[in-house]
């Protein structure tokens, strides 16, 4: 990742830096019992600046509980180089996350 990588996180405000994505990710470590992802489709494009990545996943959160919530999810990676400059992550977490 770049020093300033920019994280959108679904409908939250965007964050920049490599700490601001670091606590982002460790949220959800905190929160859940484990995270997996199976991944649906892999396609790389172009853009003005760099590579983009789009990765289709169907992410499998573990509830405290026991339980299981499966989401859709799609991540666009920007890249400068190999370097990840914009990360940003399309789902709708609320099932994950409803107590």
């Amino acid at each position: 990742m770049t020093d300033d990588v920019r994280l959108q996180l679904a409908n939250m405000e965007p964050s920049v830096g490599v700490a601001a994505l670091k606590a982002a990710f460790q949220g959800a470590a905190d929160r859940f019992t484990s995270i997996n992802h199976d991944i649906q489709g892999i396609w790389n494009g172009q853009r003005e600046s760099g590579d983009v990545i789009s990765v289709e996943v169907i992410v499998t959160y573990e509830l405290p509980n026991g339980t299981f919530v499966k989401i859709p999810c799609t991540s666009t990676l920007r890249l400068k180089g190999e370097r990840i400059t914009d990360y940003r992550i399309f789902f709708d977490p609320s099932p994950a996350f409803a107590d």
